[in-house]
Formats: structure tokens, sequence, C-alpha cells
């Protein structure tokens, strides 16, 4: 008896020690599968000491019904589930999933040199789509792998007859740094991007021989809004597919003060409003995997006007803008590595921003009378534009942006006129729904349609919030 105790607790320790070289975990943020609907599975053999002939056959049995799984409907075969803190677990259904960064020819033996030798990688990565966003904040996470008759799916290898858990998966989080951007065609990243400055100073003044005391207030504000997004069933998205499209039914732009609009004013005094529809096309690597290299083609309907109407502008707007991906990356978020056994480098810790960009608009101008009266059409008007935006952030805390514009106005005889803004940021509060911090900015130049002239600093509060669920992430 005792020896058969002993044989069967041997037998089971020879089991968990054979097992324990593939490392299976759970990941938020991982390039190539980066979004608020998505998930990355990822099973991995840290020592090439561990990389045996018998290992190498049990990842690649993975690979092979995960490859299979990928032609079914996933839902009912990846049972996935979260819990965010003081709430019920609820079940995240799996949309589409997709293998990473290789395909056939990289697991499978070469059937035209059945004599070489064939090793396969000794990471696998399996991107989950999900149907809605992951809720936001950190969050207990559990996969399982099922293989039900109904399904067609084959039978599950022994590796994935146990779930993969993390207890600390990072939701979506509200980006905490407001990104360079130029208000030529503003990227609505997020559903609310406010940002307000108030000056009020009292003085003595003298009329007809009397002194009074006055104050005088000065308020300036700018709005970015953008309630949805992505509308996911206007828009474009196959995973796997290289090719994505984001429609945003309604971005309204608006800066405003309390001035007299002048050329020399605290604010652009503009409102821009309309739809956008936005095409991006991703370079894929040598593995045949989706980079993040890309090109973005903005197409718009705006209306711009000055902050009184007087001055209407209804446009066609077309801006594109190539992405070169290791110019171009965001602060790698520490919440979304739990579990992967890597740490964050200095390099993940600094984002950066580098993004050049050229456009043109077409369309017609309107006056208004004061007191208001029916629209004077002043005739069409065609411009270009070109500049680009470059910033760095500091761990999501601390951030400079610089934002070049040069439009060229074909409605006065090519003239050329500057846009620039600088800002310095710091971050105070951050959740997953809300951020807000404080900024210095330098504005100078003149925006569509170019009725007030800007050249000041200002000092105030931002706060910006995202992840309200109507629609997809942008």
């Amino acid at each position: 008896m005792n020896r058969t105790l002993t044989a069967t607790a041997l037998a089971c320790a020879a089991c968990l020690q054979a097992a324990q070289p593939i490392k299976t975990s759970l990941a938020t943020s991982v390039p190539g599968c980066a979004g608020a609907d998505r998930v990355t599975v990822i099973f991995k053999i840290e020592k090439a000491a561990d990389f045996t002939p018998a290992v190498q056959g049990r990842l690649v049995s993975i690979w092979k019904w995960i490859d299979a799984a990928s032609r079914l409907d996933p839902a009912p075969l990846f049972p996935f589930s979260v819990q965010a803190m003081d709430e019920e677990r609820k079940i995240a259904v799996v949309g589409r999933i997709e293998v990473m960064g290789g395909g056939a020819e990289d697991w499978t033996p070469d059937p035209r040199h059945p004599e070489a030798v064939f090793t396969p990688p000794r990471e696998l990565k399996v991107c989950l789509e999900l149907r809605r966003p992951l809720p936001a904040g950190s969050l207990d996470a559990k996969l399982e792998f099922a293989s039900p008759p109904a399904s067609g799916a084959p039978p599950l290898p022994a590796d994935l007859t146990e779930a993969v858990a993390n207890s600390s998966l990072a939701g979506p989080q509200a980006p905490a740094a407001v990104g360079p951007s130029t208000a030529a065609a503003k990227s609505f990243v997020r559903e609310l991007d406010l940002s307000g400055v108030v000056l009020s100073s009292v003085q003595d003044t003298s009329a007809n021989g009397v002194a009074t005391r006055s104050r005088t207030t000065r308020a300036t504000g700018d709005l970015f809004f953008a309630p949805i997004p992505r509308v996911r069933s206007m828009s474009y998205h196959h995973l796997g597919d290289s090719f994505v499209t984001f429609f945003t039914p309604l971005a309204i732009e608006a800066h405003a003060s309390n001035q007299r609009i002048s050329k020399d004013t605290l604010s652009q005094n503009r409102i821009v409003a309309g739809p956008e529809y936005e095409l991006r096309w991703y370079a894929r690597n040598r593995r045949r995997g989706i980079s993040d290299n890309l090109v973005r083609l903005i197409l718009s309907a705006k209306s711009t006007s000055d902050r009184d109407f007087k001055l209407i502008e209804p446009k066609l707007m077309a801006e594109v803008r190539p992405i070169w991906g290791i110019a171009n990356r965001p602060v790698v978020d520490p919440k979304s590595l739990k579990g992967t056994g890597h740490r964050r480098t200095t390099g993940e810790k600094i984002g950066r921003t580098l993004s050049p960009f050229a456009g043109f608009e077409e369309g017609r101008s309107y006056l208004r009378g004061n007191p208001v009266t029916a629209a004077t059409p002043l005739g069409r008007f065609t411009r270009a534009y070109l500049g680009g935006d470059a910033g760095i952030d500091f761990d999501g805390r601390f951030s400079l942006t610089v934002t070049q514009t040069m439009y060229v106005r074909g409605e006065m005889q090519n003239d050329w006129v500057h846009y620039m803004k600088n800002c310095a940021q710091w971050t105070f509060v951050s959740a997953p729904k809300l951020a807000s911090a404080l900024f210095v900015a330098f504005e100078k130049g003149r925006l569509p349609p170019f009725r007030s002239t800007v050249s000041a600093v200002t000092f105030g509060v931002r706060l910006q919030s995202s992840n309200w669920g109507l629609g997809g992430a942008r």
C-alpha cells in the first residue's frame, strides 16, 4: 500500500515538474493586441534548457488546438470572466481570436525538407478580442479552455485543462496625459477633454475726476467632446487584418474667451463640429505580424465658425498622418504587466510622440450681420496645411508637448499663416475614468476661420474623461 502511494506521489511530482516549463499568463496592453476590448494569453518557456523536444511537442499541440479554434465560434471555447473591485464577477464574451506573430510555417515542420531540424518558437501569444470593453481598474480575471461536443473543436491538450488566472489584470485606464494634437484635425481619443483659465484683477480708474475701483475678469476655455468615439456598426475591424476604420458621428472642438473677438485675445474664439471617418493601414513585420507602424487618413465634414457664429465655414477636410511606431509610444502601465514576470524598462516609463501631418480643406465662407441677418456668401476657398506634433511623457505625470502648423490660404493669394502651441503639464489625478492636470501653455498664431490672433501664456486646469462605454475606443 505504502509503495503504491509512494509511486503515485512520485508520478504526480514528475507530471508537475514536466508541466512547469510552460508558463501561462494573462496580460493587457501587449503590443499588437492593445485596446480596451483585448486580452492576451501568453504561453512561454523562459529557460532555453527547459525547451526540450517533449516541451516543444506540448507547445505545438497548444498551437494546433488554438489554430483550429480560431476558425470556430470562440465564445464557448474560451470562457472568460472578470471581477472588478466591489462588483460581481461578469462573463466577458470572446468574439475573435488571433495567433500573434506566426503561422503554420513557424509551428509545423517544412514538408519540403522533412530531414531538417524543426524547432518551434519558445513563446506563443494569442490575442482575444472581446465583444465589449473590459471594466476599468484592476480586475480579477480567469480564462478557461473548453471543447464542447457540439462546437466542432478538437479535444483539449493536457496543458489547457487548467484555467489561466490573473488577480490584478489591468483594465482600461483614462489617458493621464493630454496628447499633443493640432486643432486642424484633433484625434478624439477620449470622450471629454476640458481646460479653462480665469484671470481677475482689481484696479482704480478715474472718470470726471472721480476715482472708482473696478474689477476686470478674463476667462478662456478649450473643449474637445466626442461622446461616441467609434460606432462599431459603421467601422471595420477584422482581427488579423491590417486595415481598420473608425467612425466618430460627432466631434466638437471649441476655443472661446469672454473678450471681444479681435486680433489680440486669449483664445482662438472658434467652434468646430462635425463627423469624422478615419482609415488606418498598419504595416506588417518580417513575420507577417501587425506592427505599430501605420498611416492614418482622417476624412471629415466640419462646420467652422467664430465664437459668435458671424463667420461660418462649412468644409470637407482630409488629413494624412504617418506614424512611426518607435517614435510614438505611450507609457506602459505597470498593472498591465502583472503576471508576466516583466519589469518596465526606462524606455517603457517614458512616452513619446512624433507625428508629422499634411492635409487640405475645401469649403465656402458665409458672413452674418449684426443684428443677425441671412448669411451672405463670401466665396469658396481651398487651403492646404502641414505641420507636426511632438511630445514626451514622463511616467504619466509630467509631459511636454509642441504643435506647429503652417496654413496656405488659397483665398488670400496663397498667404502663409503660422500657428504654434507649447504646453507643459503635471497630472495630479489619474483614475480609471478621470484625469486632471495643471498646465502652462504658450499659444501664438491663427487658425480657421482666422478671425482671432493669439499670443498668450496661460496657466490653468485640465480635466479629461474617457471609457464612457457608448462606443468603441479610438
